[in-house]
């Protein structure tokens, strides 16, 4: 098939705006109105920014991409942190607090961040 130099570049175009857009949707999770956006690290409900901070965004990152997994204070510690936990559990628990607050889960339907007696933390959509 012989095809027009015009049409070639055209289709070329086509392709790459397609992957283009293919790409920025996979650098996101959207649950409900909440949208964490990959690509820089912000987290907006309603299409507002909710000023999480890198290591809130971080936890919040984690958890969304492991919905209804519990994670442990430690293991969360370990992970977002990237440094041993011992046995203070009191900076996870404000940070989950203050994402709670920030992402407005007492007020929606749609998910929540829930502890889990004795077990950890989890997301889960509702």
């Amino acid at each position: 098939m012989c095809y027009n130099t015009l049409e070639v570049v055209k289709m070329l175009k086509i392709n790459k705006k397609k992957i283009k857009e293919k790409f920025q949707t996979s650098r996101q999770i959207t649950i409900g109105s909440l949208r964490l956006d990959l690509s820089d690290g912000h987290a907006y409900l309603n299409n507002a920014d909710t000023g999480l901070t890198r290591t809130e965004f971080s936890l919040l990152r984690l958890l969304a991409e492991n919905q209804e997994k519990i994670f442990s204070a430690k293991e969360l510690y370990e992970t977002v942190w990237g440094s041993c936990a011992g046995t203070d559990t009191s900076t996870v628990r404000r940070h989950i607090f203050n994402l709670r607050v920030k992402i407005g889960a007492e007020d929606t339907d749609e998910y929540d961040i829930v502890s889990v007696y004795g077990k950890g933390y989890l997301f889960t959509c509702r």
